[in-house]
């Protein structure tokens, strides 16, 4: 039981890490368009969060969230090769926005029959 509890909260924290390593990168490139210039600052950030979204990474339940399926829908489209999860341990895959963006994309282009 304490095991499963030790696993659960590094689980956590590690999400939360990779939240903040997000959040970092998006004020370091704050701090350097501050200091490039002001004029530059807020189409530069706009490009930043542009990139930060489609760079974010979901782990598996918010990507079934996100697109609304099951776990095991999930499982057939990544074998399929619809989407390429990034392999982040043994066991902890993550799915970048982009990725998941550019299958609703082909989905969308994808003719009805």
């Amino acid at each position: 039981m304490n095991l499963t509890m030790i696993k659960l909260a590094v689980e956590k924290l590690y999400d939360d890490v990779e939240k903040l390593k997000l959040r970092n990168k998006e004020l370091e490139l704050q701090i350097k368009t501050i200091s490039d210039g002001a004029k530059s600052v807020t189409t530069n950030s706009v490009q930043v969060n542009q990139q930060l979204q489609a760079d974010e990474l979901m782990n598996t339940k918010q990507v079934q969230k996100y697109l609304g399926i099951c776990y095991n829908t999930l499982q057939t489209i990544i074998d399929k090769g619809l989407i390429k999860p990034i392999r982040v341990s043994q066991r902890r895959v993550r799915f970048t926005r982009r990725s998941i963006q550019s299958y609703i994309n082909h989905l969308q282009s994808k003719p009805t029959q």
